[in-house]
């Protein structure tokens, strides 16, 4: 008798590990998606600004520095705020296939000793 409590205890124990394990994966797949679109973002959004201020900073014309500024301005928060929805979609992704992983976790453990789960 305490063999299959300890053979169902070591198979409960094998399935925690392994989903723990996918949820890593997924987490970290996550977080690796996300900072490589946060620093793109602003990967991209210092070169346009630091090309403005060399511009700025030869003493160009006002009058055309004034509407690239503007425009500039304009570009990076379009940026900001494409990669805010591209995270906002990522996180929620994310959040299905842990959900995912839970599920499944939760209907392995529901099954019966000895029928495969």
């Amino acid at each position: 008798m305490s063999d299959n409590a300890s053979d169902t205890l070591h198979s409960a124990s094998q399935q925690f590990s392994g989903l723990a394990m996918r949820a890593n994966r997924v987490l970290l797949e996550t977080a690796e998606t996300a900072l490589g679109l946060q620093l793109g973002q602003l990967q991209h959004s210092a070169a346009a600004t630091g090309q403005f201020l060399d511009a700025l900073g030869k003493g160009g014309d006002p009058a055309q520095l004034l509407p690239q500024g503007l425009q500039l301005a304009q570009d990076n928060l379009e940026r900001l705020g494409k990669t805010g929805h591209q995270l906002m979609d990522l996180g929620l992704r994310s959040g299905q296939s842990l959900a995912e992983l839970a599920r499944s976790g939760v209907d392995a453990a529901s099954k019966p000793p000895g029928t495969g789960g």
